[in-house]
């Protein structure tokens, strides 16, 4: 009796050994899936990264342009108009070494008048030529700012068939590095809004889902960094999501 119960004891000390083995590998494989299983839960945020950046050079055109009945007086009108306004910024102090000047651009101005029964007439109205003034990465920008502003009034008084297109203000930078700083800051500003979302979720930021890149603003198709104001705000924004964990 007793070396049979002896013989016994070990079968139930077996199975419990058993049970809690299975019941520790249940949970190890359940920890490693959910690892390598991604979560669904997603947060998506914008990061946004701004500069601003004094502009410290100017780049200006004016535009003459004469409509006239006789071809070589409405060429000769543009010219004379192009040195009337040459001499006019020279006086106020513009470099000279700083204005170019462009090609003529020649219209023949019609209107098409009807005439009835199906029939239209082109009836002639004039030659309009136009010829543009430029002035060019010039560093007299309170000068440059400061006659903009005078110009339509001055060159009315004056008779000079003119116009003039808001002065283009930019600084001489490389706008890879511009962008990248930005980048960089855009990134920053990203991963501490989703954190803030994940903080207040009761969730941990997990792995970056996806990243896109906006538009930068503030840099125009030549590379130029600049704009109509003189104080220059140059932004930066990407769209990233990032794992909830």
């Amino acid at each position: 009796m007793n070396k049979s119960m002896q013989n016994m004891y070990p079968l139930p000390m077996f199975g419990i050994a058993l049970a809690l083995g299975l019941v520790f590998s249940s949970l190890v494989i359940s920890s490693a899936v959910k690892k390598s299983v991604p979560t669904n839960q997603v947060v998506k945020v914008r990061g946004v990264a701004e500069e601003n950046i004094e502009l410290d050079r100017a780049n200006w055109t004016i535009k003459v342009t004469v409509t006239n009945m006789n071809l070589i007086l409405a060429y000769q009108a543009v010219d004379k108009g192009i040195l009337d306004t040459t001499a006019y910024l020279i006086d106020l102090g513009v470099q000279p070494d700083s204005i170019t000047t462009g090609p003529h651009f020649q219209t023949k101005e019609e209107k098409r008048v009807y005439m009835g029964k199906g029939n239209y007439k082109d009836t002639f109205l004039g030659w309009t030529i136009a010829k543009s003034l430029f002035i060019k990465d010039s560093n007299q920008i309170d000068l440059i700012s400061k006659t903009y502003k005078g110009f339509s009034a001055d060159v009315a008084k004056k008779n000079i068939p003119a116009e003039a297109k808001p002065p283009f203000y930019f600084i001489e930078m490389d706008p890879t590095e511009l962008k990248k700083r930005l980048l960089k800051k855009a990134s920053e500003n990203a991963y501490t809004r989703a954190s803030i979302i994940a903080k207040n979720s009761r969730s941990s930021i997990g792995g970056l889902r996806a990243a896109r890149q906006g538009e930068y603003t503030g840099i125009d198709r030549d590379g130029k960094v600049g704009g109509a104001n003189r104080n220059h705000r140059v932004t930066s924004l990407i769209t990233v999501d990032y794992a909830l964990d």
